[in-house]
């Protein structure tokens, strides 16, 4: 079981002897960088599809330019509901997840009784044209790093997320709220502008108790009492889909399970459902409410045990990178439209082929490194179209030999013998190589992601890695980040590889390629002993 006894800050310090903080803390800070890294993404890729097509919407959901402003017609906001709102939540860090314009946030601010405000939603242009009261963020990726709130609002939002999202929705709500939340789902049939997803309020209330919540109906009526939209409001006319509903008391989740989180406290949830009175829930003690908030926080707090934790935040640590990865794919090709090469230094399609001729595969190296690698499991990051490992494997002597590359289409062109990997973001959970190969591919990356590429590559290396940087003055397609060799060594030095003087000579000697004869270079990891280990491997370099 996780204990703790202090709730606000990591210490770092544990009586357990087997249990890493610092490890776990590392991987805590990762998963939510990635996760904030992957919200920016979208906002650039909702941008996009909104710009290059007629929808109101982007594939997600988010509203695009014109239907995000308030006096689009788009966006309703219940005056008369507000200052019941602002007295409910008087004293209470508040955030709206999907506040559109940010209408909420203003009227709610200006009668001074809540603590705090912040306000989100999907729609891609929303902090221009709310003004700036409105933050991006896409409700259907996991979201991780934003405070927790005391309550959380997310009034007709539901219905605008596609059903493959919805879990992760409502994973980012659950997550994110100390008290209570108020949601708003719209019912079947009930029409509305990207409506894609309405669903019936037993469905809702399904979900809701599947997930540790209970109603309470008396907090619910002095909502529903001062709302006058009639999806927000009690519908009289539907009796048989007006829930009968109760108050149940909350109890203490944590000292239910010896734990002494200060925000496993008081969870209460209201949902306003259309064509149903305002419903309030509260988290049931015996059930994974309480999970969330431990997924969920902005740091490790002070785990003194790990029972798992360590494990299940790396696993989403990896999942949320596996995601960036696939939404620069997309983003990528989209930019591909209208250029060469994309922003992050992947080639376009084009030029991706192997038939172009601007990737230069050296033959009589391939027969090097193929006796160099007899037995090991390789991993090539920025293999072009795959050539060097068609050929490698051709010769049978490596034990595996997988290639990466940045280029969006790389999958397509290199007839799938490459998957694709953004070397600019950070890679965790594809496996670790004995060896990596990267030749003439540094050159091509932004100087500004010139850390990320190397991290990676230095994570996932066991024994040393083959390397190729061109040099000031080499010249070649889209050479942005050139280096001298004298740069390149100390850098590896600094990072625990040294230069093998005697295994480059060899490995150059078996060259064609004037600037491969020049710029490559064996290095071998120095202590390989403190790495030897796959798990504390993956989760060391943070």
């Amino acid at each position: 079981m996780m204990k703790t006894n202090c709730p606000t800050e990591v210490s770092g310090k544990t009586n357990n002897p087997e249990f890493n903080g610092e490890v776990l803390n590392g991987v805590w800070k990762m998963r939510n960088q990635l996760s904030q890294q992957l919200n920016e993404m979208s906002r650039t890729v909702g941008r996009l599809q909104c710009e290059n097509s007629n929808k109101e919407t982007s594939n997600k959901g988010g509203w695009c330019k014109d239907t995000s402003y308030e006096d689009s017609g788009s966006h309703l906001t219940d005056k008369a509901l507000i200052p019941t709102l602002s007295s409910f939540l008087r004293g209470k860090k508040v955030a709206s997840f999907g506040d559109g314009p940010g209408a909420y946030k203003r009227e709610i601010l200006k009668l001074g009784q809540v603590k705090s405000y912040d306000a989100y939603d999907g729609a891609p242009f929303c902090e221009e044209t709310s003004e700036g009261r409105v933050k991006f963020m896409d409700l259907t990726i996991p979201q991780y790093g934003i405070p927790l709130y005391d309550w959380i609002l997310s009034l007709e939002v539901a219905e605008h997320i596609p059903k493959r999202y919805e879990s992760v929705y409502l994973d980012n709500i659950f997550r994110h709220a100390r008290a209570g939340i108020i949601l708003s789902w719209a019912t079947r049939n009930q029409g509305g502008t990207g409506h894609i997803n309405e669903q019936s309020p037993q469905y809702v209330l399904d979900i809701m108790e599947k997930n540790g919540f209970y109603r309470d109906e008396k907090s619910s009526k002095q909502l529903r009492k001062s709302s006058t939209l009639w999806w927000l409001a009690k519908n009289t006319n539907n009796e048989q889909d007006v829930l009968i509903t109760d108050v149940i008391l909350v109890k203490n989740y944590a000292m239910n399970n010896g734990l002494s989180w200060v925000w496993c406290l008081k969870a209460i949830f209201i949902t306003i459902l259309t064509a149903i009175p305002l419903v309030i829930y509260i988290v049931n003690s015996k059930t994974s409410g309480g999970q969330y908030q431990v997924y969920g926080s902005t740091h490790a707090q002070c785990i003194e045990s790990d029972d798992g934790i360590t494990s299940e935040v790396t696993k989403r640590r990896n999942e949320l990178s596996r995601q960036l990865n696939d939404m620069s794919k997309k983003l990528g090709q989209i930019e591909c439209e209208s250029q060469h090469v994309n922003k992050n230094g992947g080639w376009c399609k084009h030029l991706s082929l192997e038939a172009t001729g601007e990737h230069k595969t050296d033959f009589k190296l391939v027969k090097g490194l193929s006796r160099f690698l007899e037995g090991k499991n390789v991993g090539s990051f920025g293999d072009g179209p795959g050539v060097y490992k068609r050929e490698i494997l051709k010769l049978g002597q490596v034990k595996s030999y997988d290639a990466y590359d940045g280029a969006p289409f790389c999958e397509e062109t290199s007839e799938g013998r490459v998957q694709y990997m953004d070397l600019t973001i950070a890679q965790y959970g594809i496996p670790l190589y004995d060896w990596i190969v990267s030749l003439e591919v540094a050159e091509h990356i932004p100087q500004q992601y010139e850390s990320v590429y190397l991290d990676n590559i230095f994570r996932h290396a066991r024994e040393g890695i083959i390397f190729s940087w061109a040099v000031p003055g080499q010249g070649g397609m889209s050479h942005i980040n050139n280096k001298p060799t004298s740069y390149v060594v100390n850098l590896m030095r600094n990072n625990g590889f040294v230069k093998d003087e005697e295994l480059s000579i060899l490995l150059r000697k078996s060259t064609s390629l004037w600037w491969l004869q020049q710029n490559t270079n064996v290095y071998k990891r120095v202590d390989f002993q403190k790495f030897k280990n796959e798990t504390y491997m993956s989760q060391f370099y943070t």
